[in-house]
């Protein structure tokens, strides 16, 4: 079984990762790296591969913690392009899970046949917390309460736009 995780997608949607990638963009994708390690060392078996955006030394692929294949896009690619790209690959030769939050990731997913699940969703898988049935399905974890905001503060633009235009 092959879990592709949309590295970006999990780190803003996770209150204690975005904290700490607040502080250091580094230990953001790092701690969303060693998630994505414990969820695979508690189920031996499934091949867990995290997308980032091209940004963090030389894009391409590289093994991280505890086996973990952690890949970053090469522009003019996204992770997203990246993470539909693996699931057509894998459609019909492997059952795929997808780990993002973002709709236009998650239909593609879908219609390829791959099971969807919300960044908060697997944060319970990974932490061991409950699931929501709509959660299951990447829809919302909380009822009445989006995942991702529909509009962003323009500190968070800021933020972001310093982030992905880092120099690494």
């Amino acid at each position: 079984m092959l879990v592709l995780i949309d590295g970006h997608n999990v780190m803003f949607a996770w209150e204690g990762v975005r904290q700490a990638c607040l502080r250091d963009p580094r230990a953001g994708r790092q701690r969303v790296v060693e998630a994505a390690a414990r969820y695979q060392a508690q189920r031996p078996g499934r091949k867990v591969t995290v997308v980032f955006d091209g940004r963090e030394g030389m894009p391409g692929s590289a093994e991280g913690t505890s086996g973990v294949r952690v890949i970053y896009s090469k522009p003019p690619m996204n992770a997203d392009r990246v993470i539909r790209e693996m699931v057509e690959k894998a459609q019909g030769e492997e059952e795929t899970w997808v780990v993002s939050s973002d709709r236009e990731v998650q239909s593609h997913a879908r219609a390829c046949g791959a099971k969807v699940f919300g960044a908060k969703a697997f944060e319970g898988e990974v932490m061991g917390r409950p699931q929501t049935v709509s959660s299951l399905r990447g829809g919302r974890s909380v009822p009445g309460k989006p995942e991702k905001p529909t509009r962003m503060r323009k500190k968070d633009v800021d933020f972001w736009l310093r982030v992905m235009s880092e120099e690494r």
